[in-house]
This record gives structure tokens, sequence and C-alpha cells, in this order.
């Protein structure tokens, strides 16, 4: 099944919500003058002008997974390094008798292509993982000319491609409504110790008109996690904390207190967060938008996610969940010898399940989970859950004969029947591994 096809009526109704917004009070200022930058101001209907360009909300954990939900679906993609030739859809369902299924779709079928220039989008999409998709169009920051990147509007209908800007470097922000954001790295010489000095310059491209507007240029960090759009703003991480900016990108408001945020989810006017503690273990909270205190919910919490009407979370409850050999290289270099190490799975593969108008009760263990644990197969501290599936990386026993290894990668999980589809898997025995190791006598 070619990918124009299975995506299209998916790409008809998300917006992939990426990296990046800018902020004033985390130093930065602006370079031109705002009397000499004049933004047009818009309202929320004019933002949202037709029902194509709802927010379709992307959760930050999807978006950190480069997962993509449809109605039906949810798509994963495998973003590609510069080195890999071939970046795949795969494409996740549940087939007619409720079983789960997977598609893997390359992004190039042309057994010709050489995979060398921006008209093949295998090529195009090397090195980023930033994608937006809107109708039977992907909009991302690609491979230039030496020393450039392009902001290019990708058809895959068509196959074609149009370069809608030129910068030196750059990357794709958020969407929001009708507008799509991007961002371009403007080296303007060195500090006094060499350190290269860079301005970003903030673009905004306009789908309803095909124009883009120049939004000013930021000095300092303007690196921001997870942008979430929601109902006219967006929100997104910077420094541990929870910030808020305007379609403009400006008048940015820290919203999440004094705590050190690791994750969030936005719902129905309501913040959830995870605080930073510096260890797997954290504390979950909520916090109404329009105002109001922050309320403690649980802790020892090392993950959560919100699915529809359910809210999933995991405490921290280590068990060894199995043996692995390593061979490693004694002190004079030349041989090798065998160490025995333990696998940990932090939360003992139970995450609990409440509603969210019930959080701060006790949740019932999902018994899915007992399932995984049955088949020796264990999951990451970091999961995505939509429309029933759950989407993570896995780690479970390997061996050839008496050898004991692993195998790894990401899998998607029926959360009522406990089935397992491995979507990438590798199964290997370390060589050289990081684990520390003092030979003895």
């Amino acid at each position: 099944m070619k990918i124009h096809t299975i995506l299209y009526a998916f790409l008809l109704c998300i917006g992939l919500l990426l990296t990046g917004c800018d902020s004033e009070p985390q130093g930065n200022t602006a370079a031109v003058p705002q009397e000499k930058l004049t933004l047009k101001e818009y309202t929320i209907d004019e933002i949202y002008c037709d029902p194509r360009y709802a927010d379709d909300y992307l959760s930050p954990v999807l978006q950190r997974m480069q997962i993509y939900p449809a109605e039906s679906m949810t798509y994963l993609y495998a973003g590609s390094p510069v080195s890999d030739a071939d970046p795949v859809w795969h494409t996740i369902y549940k087939k007619e008798d409720g079983t789960l299924s997977v598609l893997h779709d390359p992004f190039c079928y042309d057994p010709l292509c050489t995979h060398s220039n921006i008209t093949c989008l295998a090529y195009a999409t090397k090195g980023t993982g930033e994608l937006i998709p809107f109708e039977d169009k992907v909009y991302f920051a690609a491979l230039g000319n030496p020393g450039t990147s392009n902001f290019i509007e990708y058809s895959l209908s068509t196959g074609k491609h149009t370069v809608i800007n030129t910068h030196e470097s750059g990357r794709i922000i958020t969407r929001m409504g009708r507008f799509i954001y991007f961002m371009e790295t403007l080296v303007t010489g060195q500090d006094k110790t060499g350190k290269q000095e860079e301005l970003k310059a903030l673009h905004r491209y306009d789908l309803e008109t095909g124009k883009t507007d120049y939004l000013g240029e930021r000095s300092g960090d303007t690196y921001f996690g997870s942008p979430t759009p929601y109902n006219g703003e967006i929100y997104y991480t910077y420094a541990n904390a929870v910030y808020k900016c305007d379609y403009n990108l400006r008048y940015p408001q820290k919203i999440s207190g004094d705590y050190k945020i690791k994750m969030f989810e936005i719902r129905d006017g309501v913040l959830w967060f995870l605080t930073e503690t510096g260890d797997v273990m954290s504390k979950l909270y909520r916090k109404n938008l329009d105002g109001g205190d922050s309320e403690l919910l649980y802790e020892n919490v090392t993950w959560f996610c919100i699915d529809g009407d359910t809210l999933y979370y995991s405490l921290y409850d280590p068990i060894d969940a199995f043996e692995w050999e390593i061979w490693m290289k004694t002190k004079d270099g030349q041989s090798k010898k065998l160490v025995t190490k333990m696998v940990q799975q932090y939360f003992r593969n139970t995450i609990y399940r409440i509603s969210p108008d019930k959080a701060g009760k006790k949740g019932t263990a999902a018994p899915f989970c007992e399932t995984l644990t049955d088949k020796d197969f264990y999951l990451a501290d970091v999961y995505a859950i939509h429309n029933g599936m759950l989407i993570g990386q896995f780690k479970e026993p390997y061996s050839e004969g008496t050898r004991k290894g692993m195998t790894t990668g990401k899998a998607v999980i029926d959360v009522e029947t406990g089935d397992i589809i491995r979507i990438t898997s590798i199964s290997y025995f370390p060589e050289n591994t990081v684990f520390p190791y003092e030979e003895t006598d």
C-alpha cells in the first residue's frame, strides 16, 4: 500500500506539534526594533477560520515518540538519521476481528532512485524528526545545498515539492490553526571566548494565503520543548517550566509556578504535569488553566498519559527483570571476560488507570501488564497510549545457546488483551558496554 493512499485521510485531520517557540523573559531581546516590525492582529475566529485548521490535539508524549494519531489508526514515523536512506511510516490499526496489525511503508518506492536530492522524500527527511502533516501535504525543514536548509511543502499525492523558504539552517516549530511556524538560525559572529553567536529569525507560514510573515528575531537560547497549541495560545516547556505565548510567539507567561517540570499534558482546560526530581520518581499534579493552585495527585510516579476518558500512570516499584551477559575487555585489552548483569524494570510492568475526574484516588492495575510480564516482555519508562493502544520501547531476554542477550525496540500493545506487535527490534550481546567493571584476581 502506497504511503499517500494510507496517509491521505489521516493527514486531513491532524497537525504534528513538535519543538520550538521563543520567549523574552529567558534573556532574549528583540534584535529588530518593535516600531519597525508591524504584525497583524488576529482573532480566534481568524486563526481557526476553517474546520480544517482545528488544532487536532497531539500530546507532547506522542510528539516525543513521533506518533501521529488518526481517528481509527495510529502512525509511527521511523525518524531517519542522516545515514539512513529509507525512513518508514508504520501504520498501526485494528483489523475487523479486533486484533492489531502494522503496515510498513517506505517514503520512496522508486527502485531506481538514488535518494540524493530533495525531489525524493526519503532524502529530504534525512536528519529530521520534525514533520507537520496537513491534508495531503507534509511540511518539514529539509536538507538543501551545502550550508543551507529549506522549508519544504511536499505533496504525498503528486510526489512534488515546493521550497517555501531557504535559510542557513532551521527547524519547524509547530502548527496552530492556519499557521505553521518555523525558525531560522543566523550566525552573527563569535564572542570573546570563540563561542558562536546566533540570532533566531522567526517566521509564520499562512496556509490560508500561502504567504510567509516575518515575526522578528531573538537572541539567546530559543529552544522550547513540546509546543502544544491550545485555544489560540502555544504552551511549551523551557528550563523545567511550562510557559505559554500568543500566536505571534510573544508575551510569554510562566504558568507552572516554581515546580520543575518533567513533562505535561493539556486536556479540557487542565494542565497535568510531572515534576522533575532528578531520578525516575516524580509527583503528578494538575492545575486549571484559568487559575487556582496546583493539586498533588500521586507521588512516586514514573510516567503518565491520558487516553480519552482514562488516566494511566505508573508508580516506582523496581524489580530485576532478567539477566543478560556482557563480554568486556580485560585490563590488557586483549581478551574478554563474561559478566552477568540484571536488567531492572522500575515500575514492575504495572500501569494503573482511573477516570481523570477521580484522579487522586487509587487506580486499578491494568490487566494487560500482567500478561506482558508472563511473556518476559518489559516496557521502558516512557510510553504513550492512544485509542487503546500502548506504544513504547521494550526489552526482553534473548539467547543463543547458553549465552544470554537482550532484544529491544518499539512495540504496540493492545491494552485490553495484551497482544504485542513488535514494530522494530534488534537482538544483541553488547560489546564494550558502559557498565562498570573491575577485574578481580
